[in-house]
């Protein structure tokens, strides 16, 4: 049994290596290509929790250490991931897209809205709003949002990691049908929708992806993200408590809502998010908040999990009716809306892969889902608080 914040930490980064060795040599396995590797990730952080490999008794410094990495870690991972993304990309998408990625989002809060008035008092959880608000963060951002969202609104660790698997649990499947059945259903709903490419093409040739410096990390480039990191975090940090004093706001949403627009405006005015170890900074802090959010799941919660289940996919569900429509009414082509829901609800990570499969038609589509996944790391963390806040009035 690990009792010690030492040993804690070597057995999550211990793992970690061992998971990326494994899913690096076998990523073309038929095995991996069926369950995705971020689930087996989840379900052995949470068999090890609930086995007791880890002692959270009196005395025992693995809840402190876990409290600590992730209070310090996550403005951290939101920092570095939003600091990648140039606002002013964002504009060159055009009126058309930016209306898309925005009804997108607006979707996804409807059908949140209607999954918790509807399964809320059948899922038999804590915190349902709040609940909510950590996964919208996540379905219309990204892994930051939610981490942020969850640590300003004080989320508890079994509410947290029950999200983190009902999101995966909704996101695979949705991923799949976005790269196995859109590309059937494209040239017919086209059809019905009377679809133009136009802007499609227009966007793609505006956009200009990756500016990253071409030459390797080196240790001058570790220092200048991490310390303008801590900086950044521990400017914020004073400025949300006074924030909290002066306006009643609390600190922890104040503080990650300047992180954000910190960061955003390193973006724009810097070249700190063209540093190359500024990219696999933000993943290894992303993997690590990850697996410790996973350990704090509670199995027992899961008596319930068809009601949670159901109402995860309720909001794919809206979110899919919604879409339809809209592209209807503005003569949006699928593809178009296909990249605007993986960019939110799969974010930077899985955006260009979904968008790859469609490239055959343009490449352009590649461009737009980036770039949208970056409109919806500067916006989640708005729109999970933003949901929240709407439960408790609703709830």
């Amino acid at each position: 049994m690990i009792s010690t914040g030492f040993g804690y930490i070597t057995f999550v980064f211990t793992i970690l290596a061992i998971y990326l060795c494994l899913t690096t040599k076998y990523e073309k396995s038929k095995f991996l290509k069926t369950i995705p590797p971020m689930l087996i990730l989840y379900l052995f952080f949470v068999i090890c929790r609930n086995i007791g490999v880890f002692s959270f008794a009196e005395g025992a410094t693995v809840a402190s250490t876990k409290k600590a990495m992730v209070n310090y870690g996550v403005p951290l991972m939101v920092y570095a991931i939003i600091v990648q993304n140039d606002p002013r990309k964002i504009a060159k998408l055009g009126p058309k897209m930016i209306m898309t990625f925005l009804v997108t989002a607006l979707s996804i809060i409807v059908g949140a809205i209607i999954s918790a008035k509807v399964f809320g008092g059948l899922m038999n959880i804590p915190e349902i709003p709040e609940s909510y608000g950590t996964m919208i963060a996540s379905f219309i951002g990204g892994p930051e949002n939610l981490f942020a969202v969850a640590d300003g609104l004080g989320l508890s660790e079994n509410a947290l990691g029950n999200v983190l698997i009902l999101i995966e649990l909704a996101y695979s499947p949705w991923l799949i049908f976005l790269m196995t059945i859109i590309p059937m259903l494209y040239k017919k709903y086209n059809k019905f929708a009377n679809a133009e490419l136009d802007t499609v093409l227009a966007a793609g040739e505006r956009i200009v992806l990756d500016e990253r410096e071409k030459r390797q990390a080196n240790v001058k480039d570790l220092f200048i993200v991490i310390g303008v990191g801590f900086l950044v975090q521990a400017i914020c940090r004073l400025l949300g408590d006074l924030l909290q004093s002066t306006i009643g706001w609390p600190s922890g949403v104040c503080m990650y809502l300047l992180v954000t627009l910190v960061a955003m405006f390193l973006g724009m005015w810097t070249n700190l998010g063209a540093n190359p170890f500024i990219k696999p900074f933000a993943t290894f802090i992303c993997l690590t908040q990850v697996s410790i959010g996973t350990l704090g799941v509670d199995l027992s919660y899961f008596k319930d999990a068809g009601w949670m289940i159901a109402g995860s996919f309720t909001i794919i569900l809206i979110h899919a009716i919604i879409m339809v429509i809209y592209g209807k009414l503005t003569r949006t082509d699928l593809y178009t809306m296909a990249c605007a829901s993986i960019a939110a609800i799969g974010g930077n990570s899985s955006a260009p892969v979904v968008a790859g499969s469609y490239a055959h038609l343009s490449e352009a589509y590649v461009a737009i889902a980036s770039v949208m996944a970056a409109f919806g790391s500067c916006i989640g963390t708005v729109g999970g608080l933003l949901i929240s806040r709407l439960l408790h009035m609703i709830l």
